[in-house]
């Protein structure tokens, strides 16, 4: 999780990034896997980012979690 903050002025971003602590299950031996947090996440916007150090190789995900709907 990475919370951002847009500085009026300079327009600059502060970023502040925060991880957060996963589960994961191979679902099969060619490099699927199960990935979930191992806490709920609170509403907002998020991505998964899979990245090789040194390497060129970055995987991006995103998902948000939105409130339920009343009544459902």
């Amino acid at each position: 999780m990475e919370n951002l903050v847009y500085l009026p002025v300079d327009k600059d971003v502060e970023e502040s990034p925060t991880l957060v602590e996963t589960l994961q299950r191979e679902m099969d031996p060619t490099g699927l896997y199960k990935i979930w947090p191992k806490d709920p996440l609170p509403e907002g916007e998020y991505a998964v980012i899979e990245y090789t150090p040194n390497a060129l190789n970055i995987q991006i995900w995103d998902f948000s979690i939105q409130p339920k709907a009343a009544g459902k």
